[in-house]
């Protein structure tokens, strides 16, 4: 059975004595700790970023969409226009594309296993098409 490889283009630091790991060549401090059995994200105390983090994700998500539809309730189009839908097809499609690009910058921030495993998973496949 062969296994696919699976390079990974880090810089870690393991601190023995602790037991736990680091990248230090990333944005984002990572660690991650082993309990004797599997390993662990070590906790951060970032609780300040966090906060941040999620209170412009959640403007960035909700204000454009609220904005463009604040702006079709106050200037309605008329009822029997033949472009009467787009100002609420334009409300919803801001807020997918907000909410797309919040999920995205999440996923890069938190490094989401999922987000990750795809994205190396692709840049495989890309790899074997060229």
């Amino acid at each position: 059975m062969r296994l696919p490889a699976i390079f990974c283009r880090h810089i870690f630091t393991a601190n023995l004595n602790d037991q736990s790991l680091q990248v230090v060549d990333s944005s984002q401090p990572m660690s991650w700790r082993w309990n004797g059995r599997t390993w662990q994200v070590a906790h951060r105390d970032e609780f300040n970023l966090t906060a941040v983090i999620w209170l412009v994700s959640t403007v960035l998500v909700v204000l454009p969409p609220t904005l463009v539809w604040l702006s079709a309730y106050t200037f309605p189009p008329l009822p029997d226009s033949t472009w009467a839908w787009f100002p609420i097809a334009w409300a919803i499609g801001t807020f997918t594309i907000h909410f797309l690009m919040v999920f995205w910058l999440m996923a890069e921030h938190y490094q989401l296993p999922l987000y990750v495993a795809s994205k190396i998973r692709l840049q495989q496949l890309f790899r074997q098409r060229s």
